[in-house]
């Protein structure tokens, strides 16, 4: 079974699976959408205890403060929610400028192509003249 929210087997051999983030970020929002809150909504004040929430879930023992394992869990949840999108919105303008640059390239190499051949026809051109 596939956790929802872990940021495992979102990468191929070429780098990150943008469908793949989409998908698991659609799911964990679907997930999330049971507390019927926005996971936006506690950016601020989750984003940067997540290590630490992390690790204080870890430090509890099972079957005991159950109420705080489930206030722990639900933070957990939101920063992952966060994390995702940055990491789909990230890798979209990435894949972005990729495009961008090759396309760059693409136009480059004909211009120097065209060029090639202008100056091929001008010599052809004088040679016929001579």
């Amino acid at each position: 079974m596939l956790c929802i929210f872990t940021f495992s087997d979102l990468k191929t051999y070429g780098g990150a699976n943008i469908d793949a983030i989409c998908q698991r970020l659609t799911k964990a929002k679907e997930a999330f959408s049971t507390y019927n809150v926005e996971a936006n909504r506690f950016y601020p004040e989750i984003l940067s205890r997540r290590k630490f929430l992390q690790k204080l879930l870890g430090s509890i023992p099972p079957n005991q403060q159950s109420e705080t394992q489930a206030k722990l869990i639900f933070e957990i949840q939101a920063a992952y929610i966060i994390e995702c999108k940055d990491l789909l919105i990230g890798e979209l303008i990435h894949r972005l400028g990729r495009s961008k640059q090759s396309d760059n390239v693409a136009k480059k190499f004909k211009e120097a192509t065209r060029k090639k051949k202008y100056v091929q026809n001008l010599a052809i051109e004088e040679a016929l003249e001579n």
